[in-house]
């Protein structure tokens, strides 16, 4: 195996049409905050509660959601829950992994899915 010198922070990068409604949007509905905002290339990043992850928007013309979901875990999924319906943000049904973990989906946006998850 090769050892590649990662350093352990992580930024995950999401597309988006436009930048500033979807800083917006992470800042109201998920808390994130701005910490690197460029002009050229359109591109943010926002800090989440664990300071190792940002999650890093890109604005781009069209979107094509992947495959990818960024899952944050939390210590109470139904809150969470209620947070994001306050927020007027749809929800999944709550899914429950057998002894693993809840778990839940929503989309920002631009539709790009993000999960939730406590641990059981």
């Amino acid at each position: 195996m090769a050892h590649l010198g990662l350093q352990g922070d992580l930024v995950v990068s999401l597309p988006v049409r436009d930048l500033e409604k979807s800083i917006t949007w992470y800042q109201e509905v998920l808390g994130f905050q701005v910490v690197l905002k460029l002009k050229d290339p359109l591109w943010c990043e926002l800090s989440t509660e664990n300071r190792s992850v940002r999650v890093g928007l890109a604005q781009v013309r069209e979107v094509s959601s992947g495959d990818t979901t960024p899952i944050f875990r939390v210590k109470d999924l139904r809150a969470a829950q209620a947070a994001l319906a306050s927020s007027h943000v749809a929800t999944s049904d709550i899914e429950v992994v057998v002894n693993q973990a809840k778990l839940l989906t929503f989309n920002d946006l631009d539709g790009n899915t993000l999960m939730l998850q406590e641990l059981l």
